[in-house]
């Protein structure tokens, strides 16, 4: 799938997905209110569209799924642990009415803590309650995202995920001039690739794709080492 293709289709599931008649254009949902991890402010949001991805270490195979699935994620208070997150699917999405639900626990909402550390350059995540939930952080221990530009190797678009074949490792990169839903451009996004917990027949691989400097979290996926396959969420706005 191409990636005006994979744009095009992201945003006609949001079409589908609202019950209002008059729509904003996609440039007008991009707008100074989307979450920066560099400025993290309340009432900023995204939101994101859902995937199914094949083979993560097949360098000839980039094809993934739509599903339907669309999920807000908003900053709704700020006290001393942070800046109090909450995830939800809308109310549009496919899981809510699907048999097999394709997002688990498709009518509770998740929530958590982001928080910036300036002694590390980093945005932390942190549970609200006795269990880290989120599901667009896939991050171990609830760790957080380094804020420093990452300079090498540099990686490509391909697909869901990237052109670098799939290795037993854990890799930061950087991607040149990604652009999203045709309008939404980064200069360069860092690539945060974990992949050692992956075993031929077990395991877990993870990675996050966001921009240092504006700070907006562009993609997200995790990927199992026995079925090589893998899902997540792609920047709708």
């Amino acid at each position: 799938m191409s990636r005006s293709l994979f744009w095009a289709c992201a945003l006609l599931l949001f079409v589908t997905c609202r019950n209002d008649d008059d729509l904003p254009t996609p440039r007008e949902l991009f707008t100074e209110n989307h979450i920066q991890l560099t400025d993290l402010r309340v009432g900023q949001s995204n939101h994101y569209a859902f995937f199914l991805g094949e083979d993560y270490a097949d360098t000839d195979n980039p094809a993934y799924e739509l599903t339907g699935d669309t999920l807000v994620v908003t900053l709704l208070s700020e006290d001393t642990r942070g800046f109090y997150v909450e995830e939800r699917l809308t109310a549009g999405s496919a899981s809510h009415t699907a048999e097999v639900p394709r997002v688990a626990l498709p009518e509770e909402p998740f929530h958590y803590y982001l928080k910036y550390d300036p002694a590390t350059n980093r945005v932390n995540v942190r549970p609200a309650g006795e269990r880290y939930r989120s599901r667009l952080f896939f991050l171990e221990n609830a760790e957080g995202l380094p804020l420093r530009p990452f300079e090498s190797p540099e990686v490509e678009w391909f697909g869901w995920k990237t052109n670098l074949p799939g290795g037993n490792h854990r890799l930061e990169a950087r991607m040149l001039g990604f652009t999203a839903n045709d309008y939404i451009q980064f200069k360069a996004l860092n690539v945060l690739i974990d992949n050692s917990d992956i075993t031929p027949d077990d395991g877990f691989g993870t990675m996050h794709w966001y921009d240092p400097t504006g700070g907006a979290l562009v993609r997200t996926a995790q990927w199992s080492g026995q079925t090589r396959r893998g899902f997540g969420w792609s920047l709708l706005w």
